[in-house]
């Protein structure tokens, strides 16, 4: 199983930070990073995670830019997603802690004018099946 963890903007700005992105993909996460999108039709990676299919156009490249360093960005965000292996949520908010240093139940009182929750993490079979979501 693995967990897909997504951010969703709280109001007009993203939660997680750059370097939040990167230190997910030191704690073992796989980022999808802006312009990359994982494709269910292929087999899972050798760590057991969604292979990222090359880029697809589509309508959401409109609010996506490249930054100076060269960087796609999508509405200003590195990523939108990340993946990690486990096969519970709680295991991957332990994570996601240590990682980032953000609590999403704090997040989520931070953020109680946003019309979605801040953070969503989702459990899938290796077969790409949903089991489960956790909403923050």
């Amino acid at each position: 199983m693995y967990i897909c963890y997504v951010a969703i903007t709280a109001g007009t700005e993203w939660l997680l930070e750059d370097e939040d992105w990167y230190a997910l993909e030191a704690e073992g996460w796989k980022v999808a990073w802006a312009g990359t999108s994982a494709d269910v039709k292929l087999p899972l990676d050798e760590r057991g995670l969604p292979q990222f299919g090359p880029h697809q156009p589509n309508h959401l490249d409109y609010w996506t830019t490249v930054d100076e360093q060269g960087r796609r960005r999508h509405f200003g965000a590195l990523a939108r997603r990340a993946y990690y292996r486990s096969h519970t949520i709680e295991e991957a908010l332990a994570s996601f802690r240590r990682a980032t240093g953000r609590d999403p139940k704090a997040d989520l009182i931070t953020c109680a004018h946003a019309m979605f929750p801040p953070h969503q993490f989702m459990r899938w079979t290796d077969t790409h099946e949903f089991v489960d979501c956790w909403e923050l």
